[in-house]
């Protein structure tokens, strides 16, 4: 089984410039990008394992995966949703926006790429430590 916290460490190593000679919005853009999907794939399938959430394999997994973990009685998977809500939000315009001034969210790319690994991370390891737990 793929470790998806390997795309954590893609995104960390594309922010600090280890992934060639390509330009730092292309690498902060990806980084954002890869941190969001590396924790979204860790929380859908430690969600599904939990028998919390179940994946339909379409799109709207991301927001329902995001919706799940904000509505649980467990304080740190809402956390988990809001973090997730954030990191989607951002990706999305890192995505699919041609000129990131026209985001309302990023004001500077460095310090949303920043923000979005120190979040994904967090997830991951708050995820890792209720691995093995009951967390209903």
């Amino acid at each position: 089984m793929f470790e998806w916290h390997e795309y954590l460490e893609f995104a960390d190593a594309l922010y600090n410039g280890e992934q060639g000679a390509f330009g730092q919005e292309l690498r902060h853009r990806n980084s954002v990008s890869r941190a969001y999907y590396g924790a979204y794939c860790m929380a859908r399938n430690f969600c599904h394992r939990k028998k919390i959430f179940y994946p339909k394999g379409a799109v709207e997994d991301h927001g329902d995966l995001i919706d799940a973990c904000k509505k649980h009685v467990n304080y740190d998977l809402k956390e988990v949703g809001k973090s997730l809500e954030w990191l989607r939000w951002r990706r999305n315009d890192c995505d699919y926006l041609n000129d990131l001034n026209d985001s309302r969210l990023i004001k500077k790319l460095e310090d949303t790429a920043d923000q979005a690994l120190e979040r994904a991370f967090e997830i991951s390891n708050e995820l890792l430590l209720k691995a093995d737990k009951d967390i209903s």
